[in-house]
C-alpha cells in the first residue's frame, strides 16, 4: 500500500484508501495501522477501520484488511516490480511510490584548485622540486611533503609552474612531470646582468591517480619566504 494521500478517482474507487505511517520491519512484528481516504482535497475525509502489516522474509508485506466503511472506498497498491534493473548509473525513484522509473543519477561536480610556493633557491638539478608553502590545496591533492599533486578524480586539468632567475649566461629549465613523461618546460637564459621569469601553463586529461609534479633539470632559481617566484598550482 502507498503511503501517502492518493488523489480522489484512482484505484479503481472515488476514494482511494492509503496507509498512514510507515511500513513495519521484520522486528515489529504485526503492527496496527491507520487508513484514511482522500476526498476534497482532504486526505484524511474518509477514516476508515485500522489495519494488521507484517513484513515477511522475502522482501513482501502480509496485510489483514478490515472491510472500508463505505461502498466508494477500496484499497490502493503500488507498483511492486518498479523499475526492474536500472544501469549503474541511473536509479529507481518515484514521486508518489505508484508509478517509478529509471532517473539518472546527478554528476556531482567536485572542486579542486591547489597552488604552492618554494621559499628559496634551486640549484643544479632537482629530481622532484617540493612546494611547502601552500596558500590552497582545496581537494587536497596536493602533498606539501613530497612535492605531487595526485589527481583525486578524472576530468580536464590545467596546469601552471613558473620560476626566476638572475644568473647570466646560465640556462634554467623546470619541467612538468605527469605520469613519468616530461610534458612542458618554463625556460629561461639571461644574456646579460637582468631577473627574468618564467611561467608556463599546461592542460591536459587525467584519471584518477594519476601524477603530477615538477623537476628542475638544470640552472637555478630563486626565491625567498616573502617572494612566490618559485611556484606550481592548478
Amino acid at each position: 500500500m502507498p503511503e501517502r494521500c492518493i488523489p480522489v478517482e484512482r484505484c479503481g474507487t472515488h476514494a482511494p484508501l492509503w496507509l498512514v505511517g510507515s511500513h513495519p520491519r521484520r522486528r515489529d512484528g504485526i503492527v496496527t495501522r491507520k487508513v484514511c481516504g482522500n476526498w476534497k482535497k482532504k486526505c484524511c475525509a474518509f477514516r476508515s477501520p485500522p489495519i494488521k502489516v507484517k513484513k515477511c522474509r522475502g522482501n513482501y508485506y502480509v496485510y489483514k484488511f478490515s472491510r472500508p466503511s463505505a461502498c466508494y472506498l477500496a484499497y490502493c497498491a503500488i507498483n511492486t516490480l518498479r523499475c526492474g534493473r536500472c544501469r549503474r548509473n541511473q536509479s529507481c525513484v518515484s514521486r508518489d511510490k505508484i508509478n517509478w522509473r529509471c532517473k539518472r543519477n546527478k554528476r556531482s561536480s567536485r572542486k579542486i584548485h591547489f597552488f604552492a610556493s618554494f621559499p628559496g633557491r634551486l640549484h643544479g638539478k632537482v629530481n622532484r622540486v617540493k612546494y611547502t608553502k601552500v596558500f590552497v590545496n582545496v581537494g587536497r591533492g596536493y602533498n606539501r611533503r613530497t612535492g605531487v599533486f595526485k589527481a583525486p578524480v578524472k576530468g580536464l586539468y590545467q596546469f601552471f609552474f613558473s620560476s626566476q632567475s638572475h644568473y647570466t649566461n646560465l640556462k634554467t629549465d623546470l619541467w612538468l612531470v605527469v605520469n613519468g613523461y616530461w610534458v612542458a618546460v618554463s625556460s629561461t637564459r639571461i644574456s646579460r646582468i637582468s631577473s627574468v621569469g618564467s611561467l608556463t601553463y599546461y592542460m591536459t586529461f587525467l584519471r584518477r591517480g594519476s601524477v603530477v609534479y615538477v623537476t628542475q633539470n638544470s640552472g637555478r632559481s630563486w626565491a625567498n619566504s616573502l617572494s612566490t617566484t618559485i611556484t606550481f598550482g592548478g
